[in-house]
């Protein structure tokens, strides 16, 4: 684990495992990028973040910043890196062990906010609009590329037992896919996302969405 002071914003890198050809470099490494501003809300949150967990796939921390109403909110903000499709079960396994861990780590009233590569097509619910009923929870939006693969469905059944909604698949953009296999079918795949727990609020309530006037952080 170490820290690295830049001009304008401070890069946390977890220490990922070495490459198998011995190479200088990381195969599994995570790291977070933070604004001053951020820098100053991580502070005020407590100055916590969590990079040890063994699978080394997650890392997280806290920031506290302000609402557009002026209201402080604690943020619980995770960094993930799934396994490949072609990883282990148990890889998996111990993936979402550690995610489930960093959720549980969340103070009571934190919004939990995971951003990831997932490696995972979950695909998209034509059946949900943004404007669903917000008391009826659904993993997935109606907006991204309609494609899953066997990864996804694994996802997505995680996704269920802890009721994580990803916003990526609620709102209409120009793009959605995030990957493409040139060496294979050439198929693009949307494999990261951003998720929240649908108990905090629908995906599209506005306490959850990013908002064109600056918030103060």
């Amino acid at each position: 684990m170490r820290e690295i002071e830049c001009d304008d914003a401070t890069m946390w890198l977890a220490k990922g495992r070495p490459n198998k050809n011995g190479k200088d470099g990381d195969s599994i490494g995570l790291g977070m990028v933070l604004c001053r501003d951020a820098m100053r809300a991580w502070k005020d949150g407590g100055g916590r973040r969590k990079m040890d967990y063994p699978s080394e796939r997650i890392m997280d921390c806290r920031l506290l910043v302000q609402d557009c109403s002026g209201k402080e909110v604690g943020i619980h903000l995770v960094n993930a890196h799934a396994p490949v499709g072609g990883n282990s079960s148990n890889e998996w396994d111990d993936f979402f062990a550690d995610l489930e861990a960093s959720i549980a780590s969340a103070a009571t009233r934190d919004i939990v906010v995971i951003g990831g590569d997932f490696n995972s097509s979950i695909g998209v619910d034509p059946k949900t609009t943004p404007r669903t009923h917000k008391s009826q929870y659904h993993p997935r939006g109606p907006f991204g590329v309609n494609y899953v693969n066997e990864s996804g469905k694994r996802l997505l059944r995680w996704m269920k037992t802890q009721h994580l909604a990803a916003v990526s698949t609620y709102f209409k953009k120009k793009r959605y896919a995030t990957w493409t296999n040139f060496g294979h079918d050439r198929r693009s795949h949307q494999n990261d996302h951003f998720m929240v727990l649908a108990r905090q609020g629908h995906p599209t309530s506005p306490r959850l969405r990013i908002h064109r006037r600056p918030c103060r952080i």
